[in-house]
């Protein structure tokens, strides 16, 4: 949110799923939504000041760096292979049985509209989440370029 913003604001961090409840009790005048809070937050009456994702997209053309699986180096590389592969067959295994899934899938979902995890899903499971690629390694770098004292210490 601070890599976009240039003015102050009173910060409160809270869960994800508390943000937007927080919002409508007149807790919060505003709050950076995520997950299937993006595909809901009209349903609560709530109006979209900024999608901070479309203004990352155009201010550097690239896709947004939401996460990352990492392992350390002494596991060894047979081993991370190993795991990337069994990821990536997870990944194609899922895809290829989509919807199979739904019961598990609304045990951890805020909210359960199948359509909304759907678009959920399809929005934020993509090419980059199989093979991160050359676009995908310059989005990371350049989020690693941003001051990460301005976003993690300043809380």
């Amino acid at each position: 949110f601070d890599i976009f913003v240039k003015f102050n604001v009173n910060k409160k961090f809270l869960k994800f799923d508390k943000i937007i409840p927080e919002i409508v009790k007149g807790k919060l005048d505003a709050g950076v939504v995520i997950h299937e809070g993006r595909f809901v937050y009209k349903n609560y009456g709530l109006n979209l000041i900024e999608d901070l994702g479309e203004r990352w997209q155009k201010m550097y053309n690239l896709p947004i760096p939401l996460g990352i699986i990492c392992g350390k180096r002494k596991l060894g590389n047979k081993t991370l292979t190993e795991i990337d592969e069994l990821l990536k067959k997870s990944l194609d295994y899922s895809w290829k049985n989509f919807g199979k899934f739904n019961d598990f899938i609304k045990n951890f979902s805020q909210e359960l509209d199948d359509e909304i995890i759907e678009n959920h899903i399809k929005y934020y499971v993509n090419e980059y989440t199989h093979t991160l690629g050359e676009r995908g390694k310059e989005a990371i770098m350049r989020l690693l370029e941003i001051p990460m004292k301005k976003i993690f210490l300043e809380r």
